[in-house]
């Protein structure tokens, strides 16, 4: 049916378009509105409550309406369920597919509600003309089900033997299905769709969508009128996606871009990827994927709908062990009519995991307020609202972690943009040496938010990684902490969107004044120099790192000790994501800034361009005070086309910058008996270039601190700071990066409070 009514209507329609769209302009009637709106915590909310951003009413926009008439009903029950709190300057993407992929935002309705039309936002295409369809599907999957897969997760595909792209499709109605659902990598035993909800035999309407060139501030969206067939009519709860498809023929051609945010949980959205995400031909199917589309419905409630918890305070990690206060703004208004208000609201918290308990909120609508108990240190505390309206009607929250954090070490290492302070890659960035075993020192972890001033005085190092894109820029409260005299603090980041993401992903000149050039002694980016402007981000880039430098020349004497064609940044195998790497130039007039590591472009403003730009550098500063910037991964360097991971190893940029920063690795304990007393060992070899070993004892479990200070009383080096059990203890001192002379060692344990001199000769 689409394909023979398109042609006529797009002929008879494409001249009044204009006149129709302008006419609603000049007629616009104001109306109080009530248009929802779906925030991060998966709740629909009043626009009103989200005042930095324009309406994206559907009325406003029938120049882009497939067939230009207008078919609302004249008052207040008309809605637009939409993701638009999601899209902040920093976090917005185009985000694309290519030939025979299919994209699909979920949304979950509020009160039971008619859908009159669906609107996407394009944002850039190949080719004009490439056309998209669009329909709308149920979710087989409720959203607690949704919510288990919070990262890019492989999910599966239907059967489609003989359809020429694959042998899979998307959906149980698509007309080329010819078997059951596949489960890909153990993530998802059944389809997250069910049934189609609106579409002509399992096909999407095609039409041409339109490049929006300012998506950010022109809300105009390309519409699809429902009645077109049917208005489907959905109950409050479900769970409802609208789903688009690339029509061209060819897989990995012609792509088109939607606007889209990216999302660290709910609502996440799904891409299928006919021809494989990672590895061409292999890996197709679904994924869920840790971003949302900019896609919207505009419905017609019929129901009445639940309290809007319309904003409610989201506690942060935390090193206070005090009561937490939370407000929240909740309000009760029915669009179909009836009886409406707050009956009551309540906090539900849950300790580590445990059952929820309820904590009455006090006030009156819109306003109220209550108070999680405080915790101790080390808690990890889950909490939601939860408000009843007068007829009997639930919202509850999605909800929201938050942890008591106690600073132990001296050292901190930031997971940005992670959710958590574990797993792969997080445990693997101070590798493992061959010879000399796992790599140890005394640090926390933290990937709770944002840094604040509070937590990071606590440290004289932070290492912060940011592999594919900060959650949270830390400039102000690094630059803060960095600025204490005495060079005594050192700051380490890594990540291959920490620079792009900023800005937009716009090549960038900084000056004076500038985090990056002040603080990262970086001029200029090249962003996402992977990319040629066809393709590239897939592929690795060829890395070189520079022969005697302090971090170039670790690696440079690794990689020629076992010659092979080449060093790579290869994060497509090593952790699965996609390169997008950034190269940059150095400021280089203070603090003997020096380049480490060079990389060959393939791209530069996305157009071919071969050049071998710096992507590795650090610095001293003024204060004394050091920095090192990789913006890669170090854990995706390798080899070809003998492969040896660099990543995973004591020559890697990470381990090189604890020598650096003077911070002591591998204490270990020598074997399981107790000593009698307390005692420390002089060091052997002594003198010593440039490595030396300490040996050190204790009869009981102590607080063990064991620096190294110069001839003049300045610490150079902290070689323990942490609790140990009793035993007997070896430390290696690395003083590659210290000048030759006296050095005194010493260490406290209790009452233990022993110095003892050692000779570094160069």
């Amino acid at each position: 049916m689409f394909n023979k009514i398109l042609l006529p209507f797009l002929i008879l329609l494409l001249l009044p378009i204009m006149v129709i769209a302008q006419e609603v302009i000049e007629k616009k009637v104001d109306k109080a509105e009530k248009i929802y709106w779906m925030n991060t915590r998966g709740e629909f909310v009043p626009l009103e409550a989200v005042q930095k951003y324009q309406k994206p009413q559907y009325n406003d926009n029938l120049k882009r309406n497939i067939f230009g008439d207008i078919l609302f009903n004249p008052d207040d029950t008309e809605d637009t369920l939409c993701y638009r709190d999601l899209f902040a300057p920093a976090g917005n993407f185009n985000f694309g597919f290519f030939g025979q992929d299919r994209m699909t935002q979920f949304f979950r309705a509020p009160a039971d509600m008619r859908i009159i039309a669906a609107g996407v936002m394009c944002v850039a295409k190949d080719v004009k003309e490439t056309q998209t369809s669009l329909k709308l599907v149920n979710f087989a999957w409720d959203l607690d089900e949704i919510s288990t897969i919070t990262t890019a997760s492989w999910l599966g595909y239907y059967e489609a033997t003989g359809n020429g792209y694959n042998d899979v499709t998307a959906y149980l109605d698509d007309p080329d299905i010819t078997g059951g659902w596949t489960n890909a990598d153990g993530n998802a035993e059944t389809s997250p769709f069910g049934n189609d909800l609106w579409s002509d035999g399992g096909v999407g309407f095609p039409f041409t969508p339109v490049i929006n060139l300012d998506p950010l501030n022109d809300l105009t969206y390309d519409w699809v009128q429902m009645n077109i067939l049917f208005e489907p009519e959905v109950l409050a709860g479900d769970i409802i996606g609208v789903s688009t498809k690339n029509l061209h023929p060819t897989m990995d051609a012609e792509r088109v871009g939607w606007y889209a945010a990216q999302s660290t949980g709910i609502p996440l959205a799904f891409k299928f990827y006919q021809n494989g995400r990672l590895i061409v031909g292999v890996d197709f199917g679904w994924w869920q994927r840790d971003f949302t589309w900019d896609y919207c419905i505009a419905v017609v409630i019929t129901g009445d709908t639940p309290p809007n918890i319309e904003s409610f305070t989201e506690l942060a990690t935390t090193l206070s062990t005090d009561p937490q206060t939370v407000d929240a703004v909740i309000t009760d208004g029915n669009p179909s009519g009836g009886n409406m208000g707050v009956a009551d609201a309540v906090i539900q918290y849950s300790i580590d995991g445990g059952s929820f308990t309820d904590v009455a909120m006090t006030g009156a609508e819109p306003n109220y307020s209550g108070e999680i108990p405080g915790q101790v240190t080390g808690t990890q505390i889950t909490y939601r609202i939860q408000a009843t309206d007068v007829n009997g009607n639930v919202s509850i929250t999605l909800p929201v972690v938050y942890n008591i954090f106690g600073p132990e070490n001296p050292n901190l290492v930031v997971f940005n943009g992670y959710d958590t302070e574990s797993g792969y890659p997080q445990d693997y960035y101070f590798g493992e040496d061959v010879q000399s075993g796992t790599t140890t020192f005394a640090h926390d972890v933290w990937a709770f938010g944002p840094l604040t001033m509070e937590l990071v005085e606590n440290y004289n190092n932070i290492f912060e990684y940011a592999t594919t894109g900060p959650a949270d820029y830390n400039d102000d409260v690094i630059r803060d902490w960095l600025a204490a005299e005495g060079g005594t603090r050192n700051y380490f980041l890594a990540g291959m969107e920490w620079l792009g993401l900023k800005l937009g992903f716009a090549d960038t000149t900084y000056v004076a004044g500038d985090f990056e050039y002040d603080i990262l002694g970086v001029a200029q980016l090249y962003n996402d120099v992977s990319f040629d402007g066809t393709s590239g981000q897939e592929l690795p880039t060829l890395v070189f790192p520079q022969e005697g430098t302090m971090f170039g020349g670790p690696l440079f004497d690794a990689f020629n000790a076992n010659p092979t064609d080449s060093m790579q940044h290869n994060p497509n195998f090593e952790i699965t994501v996609v390169n997008w790497i950034d190269a940059f130039e150095i400021v280089g007039a203070e603090g003997g800034q020096e380049v480490d590591m060079m990389l060959e472009t393939r791209g530069i403003l996305s157009m071919p361009d071969v050049q071998v730009l710096p992507c590795a550098t650090h610095l001293e500063l003024p204060n004394g005070n050091k920095t090192v910037f990789l913006s890669y991964d170090p854990l995706s360097l390798n080899s070809a086309p003998v492969y040896t991971w660099y990543g995973y190893t004591n020559d890697n940029t990470p381990y090189q910058a604890l020598a650096y920063f003077g911070i002591a690795t591998g204490v270990v304990k020598d074997d399981n008996l107790i000593p009698g007393e307390f005692s420390i060992s002089q060091n052997y070899p002594n003198p010593f270039n440039p490595s030396t070993t300490i040996k050190f004892s204790v009869p009981q479990q102590s607080n063990v601190i064991l620096k190294v200070y110069d001839i003049l009383g300045s610490e150079v080096a902290v070689l323990v700071n942490e609790k140990v059990e009793a035993g007997n203890y070896t430390i290696d001192f690395d003083a590659s990066q210290l000048a030759s002379g006296m050095y005194i060692y010493s260490i406290k344990a209790g009452e233990f409070n022993v110095s003892k001199k050692m000779m570094l000769l160069k």
